[in-house]
């Protein structure tokens, strides 16, 4: 009698153990595909996106004080304190955009952790569902091969405005105009309640 007697008990204890045994399989394979996302792996992520970002900020820098230096000089304003404080202004806003590439980096590196657990828990859970270890095997090599490729990268947009020439001509407008309202944040002669210009 099939089971032994034992109202087929015992085959359906074998059953689950094969079931069991396929899934912990399956998720075995996930993990096995998986293995390569460490922290190594992370932190090239970041990296690569900061040298990929870098290079393009470091250009459009030295567009900048490029075009920074020319309006300067056409306007006779390459040794005035307006023009030190541009370039001063520009070296500083160069710091803020290194450090915003590093606050992407970051996010980036972040961004990938968060898609690979999530990539690595639904396998693990259609391996749970399926109990098929060879299809598992076969979803998670293909989910582990285009997750390692990272997030798509934003473009780096427009930086360092300040070095526009309206920016140079409105400080060209500032040296003959010392009370010019502006809003550029070059205007280094400020006036206070009283009156009284302050630097």
């Amino acid at each position: 009698m099939c089971g032994g007697g034992d109202g087929g008990a015992a085959e359906s204890r074998q059953m689950e153990i094969d079931r069991q045994n396929r899934i912990k399989a399956g998720i075995a394979a996930v993990n096995d595909a998986f293995r390569g996302f460490d922290d190594n792996f992370y932190a090239k992520q970041k990296n690569t996106y900061s040298q990929w970002a870098r290079p393009q900020v470091a250009r459009q820098y030295n567009q900048a004080l490029d075009q920074l230096r020319y309006g300067m000089a056409r306007t006779g304003l390459g040794a005035s304190s307006a023009g030190a404080k541009a370039k001063a202004d520009l070296t500083y806003e160069l710091g803020v955009q290194n450090q915003n590439v590093e606050q992407q980096a970051r996010e980036y590196e972040q961004r990938s952790r968060q898609n690979v657990e999530m990539a690595r828990s639904d396998l693990i859970g259609q391996a749970v569902s399926t109990t098929d270890p060879t299809a598992a095997a076969n979803s998670a090599l293909s989910r582990a091969t285009a997750t390692s490729a990272g997030p798509a990268y934003t473009p780096v947009g427009a930086l360092f405005q300040a070095a526009s020439p309206i920016v140079v001509n409105n400080m060209r407008l500032q040296q003959f105009n010392p009370n010019l309202g502006m809003n550029m944040g070059w205007n280094n002669n400020k006036k206070d309640d009283s009156g009284k210009v302050v630097s």
